[in-house]
């Protein structure tokens, strides 16, 4: 019980400290544009710039990665916790005679950059990796110990623009790896 209650309390210092540092910047998204031109250098927050195409703002995403030939940094963290998982054994007649229970921990981390060397050629790369980890006997023999790393090195040219359309080509070359005990 006490492995389980520090666990608990380092997880909410781990969340409240996460959340602490990300205040200023979930905060600086809330700038509106008649904010941002009137606002002075000397203000802490910050403003982007997101690209705009035939009156279209275009929103950063994970799923779609834009055409833009633009300079950037990203980084990906998260961590989860399944606490106090279950499960019954049964004998042949469906009768419950046992059960085990255990926790399972997960790590996510990635960071993504692209550098963009003029306004028709952008380098990138990323790296990261994923991993899963269980507390007990029941829970490594189910679910297993398993990290993932990878790694991907690109380039992005822009090859034809004008008001309303935008197109560019990309080539990367990608690496993961996989590992399940």
């Amino acid at each position: 019980m006490k492995s389980n209650t520090s666990f608990l309390i380092s997880t909410f210092l781990v969340v409240f400290l996460f959340l602490l540092f990300m205040n200023p910047i979930l905060r600086a998204q809330d700038i509106n544009d008649d904010e941002a031109a009137s606002q002075d250098s000397s203000d802490l927050r910050t403003y982007k710039r997101l690209p705009i195409l035939n009156g279209f703002r275009f929103i950063p995403s994970d799923v779609v990665r834009d055409p833009f030939i633009n300079t950037f940094i990203k980084l990906n963290v998260g961590g989860g916790a399944a606490l106090d998982l279950k499960s019954y054994v049964k004998d042949l007649q469906g009768n419950v005679f046992d059960t085990l229970s255990g926790d399972l921990s997960y790590i996510s981390a990635e960071i993504e950059f692209q550098y963009a060397v003029n306004d028709w050629l952008a380098f990138s790369g990323s790296f990261g990796g994923n991993s899963r980890l269980g507390s007990s006997a029941y829970t490594l023999l189910t679910s297993g110990i398993s990290y993932t790393t990878g790694f991907t090195l690109g380039t992005k040219i822009r090859i034809w623009q004008n008001d309303k359309m935008f197109l560019s080509g990309s080539i990367d070359y990608s690496s993961t790896e996989v590992n399940i005990y």
